[in-house]
């Protein structure tokens, strides 16, 4: 399915850490959505600035408290997913999985990667085709590709977090890529 595909550790803000083309025709954006997860009750600053513009985002869980989400609304719908950290009431209805349509591509979106195949199983999803899967849980951001499918961590965005980041993924008619953004201390 793959074209084309230049799969490299993470690297610097700025610079692109994974890109999956299915044509190597050219590049035409269709949009940009922001990638968050692990902020465990508080916002990294950096997040606003560097979501500005993007027309939806994701949260990969342990987002904590529901005033996370509400701040990340005020720049785009937000579709999150339940992390092993979220048990407020609010926090426990949302779903531990989910499966973005977005410009002709399928997002999954789980916070702990293991469970995935048991997600798609009690689904019936095995036969789905899935271009991206959006994941959290490690505090780790990771870029890979694999059968087809990229996976993306954006790491973690809490405010006072050793290594705070997230990650911006562009769909494109010709593919999608991600960039990870590492944030100040």
């Amino acid at each position: 399915m793959c074209a084309l595909s230049f799969p490299t550790p993470c690297l610097p803000q700025g610079e692109v850490c994974c890109f999956i083309s299915w044509s190597v025709s050219g590049w035409a954006e269709l949009g940009k959505i922001g990638l968050i997860s692990d902020t465990h009750g508080s916002l990294h600053p950096e997040v606003f600035e560097a979501f500005a513009g993007v027309e939806l985002i994701l949260h990969a869980g342990d987002v904590d408290s529901p005033v996370v989400l509400s701040d990340l609304e005020v720049l785009a719908p937000v579709l999150a997913v339940r992390g092993n950290m979220d048990r407020s009431l609010s926090l426990t209805a949302l779903p531990t999985f989910r499966l973005v349509h977005w410009a002709g591509r399928s997002i999954a979106l789980i916070h702990n990667l293991d469970r995935l195949g048991e997600e798609l199983t009690a689904r019936r999803l095995q036969e789905e085709e899935i271009h991206v899967v959006v994941f959290g849980h490690t505090h780790a951001q990771a870029c890979w590709r694999e059968d087809g499918c990229m996976y993306v961590n954006p790491g973690t965005a809490k405010a006072n977090a050793v290594r705070p980041g997230a990650a911006l993924l562009w769909v494109g008619e010709e593919g999608v890529s991600v960039q990870h953004l590492r944030f100040k201390r």
